[in-house]
């Protein structure tokens, strides 16, 4: 499978076309901007994403992506950039039985070559189980059968993650309180140990660029 661009330098360059990325993070600002910096980057080389989000509407999400890169108005008319806002759904005290089966089932989330799910935890809320996690993982698989990759977005501390880890190519950490940080947990592309801090940094126009933190001497 042709593999997908992530970042311009650095460690974890790419990823395979049918790869599950699984980012662990605060929930907040931190997670959303790296989550749509890498959109940005996977769009400018030429493929295409479905974004859902839990967080914001089509234009929140447009307007916040326009200020990182005013390409982004080049990606809407052909579809190649697709927002689904789900935060309407999973709003007030209802109940979310079906809403799974739901977003499963979407023929939208299966038009892509990326999808990106922000978040996973607030989609499922207090539902959130290894059962239904086995769930997930079994129609991420599905997708990734397609040759599409599937980035899930959860909250750190998560319980119930466990099969989403077992069975992610990349997966990713960002630290409490350490901005412009994340944690490469586990990379199965790496020739060496995924256990590295790396800086991150955005560049306007241009993309995500990541690089190992420096080693104090000992």
């Amino acid at each position: 499978m042709e593999e997908v661009p992530l970042v311009l330098d650095g460690p974890m360059e790419s990823i395979s076309g049918g790869a599950l990325v699984l980012v662990e993070g605060e929930k907040g600002k931190r997670a959303r901007e790296l989550m749509q910096q890498i959109s940005l980057g996977i769009l400018e080389n030429g493929r295409s994403v479905t974004y859902v989000t839990t967080s914001q509407s089509v234009q929140d999400l447009v307007m916040e992506m326009f200020g990182r890169d005013e390409r982004i108005a080049t990606y809407l008319p052909d579809h190649r950039l697709l927002c689904v806002p789900v935060y309407p759904l999973i709003e007030g005290r209802g109940t979310r039985d079906g809403l799974l089966d739901k977003l499963m089932g979407s023929e939208q989330l299966q038009t892509s070559d990326v999808l990106i799910i922000d978040s996973l935890s607030d989609f499922l809320g207090d539902r959130f189980e290894e059962a239904i996690c086995i769930r997930v993982l079994e129609f991420v698989q599905n997708l990734n059968g397609m040759g599409k990759a599937v980035f899930l977005v959860v909250n750190d501390g998560q319980k119930g993650i466990l099969p989403l880890r077992l069975e992610s190519e990349l997966q990713l950490s960002l630290p409490s309180g350490e901005d412009g940080t994340l944690q490469m947990k586990r990379y199965q592309q790496a020739h060496q140990g995924a256990a590295e801090m790396l800086r991150f940094q955005v560049h306007p126009k241009a993309g995500l660029v990541a690089h190992p933190l420096p080693t104090e001497p000992q």
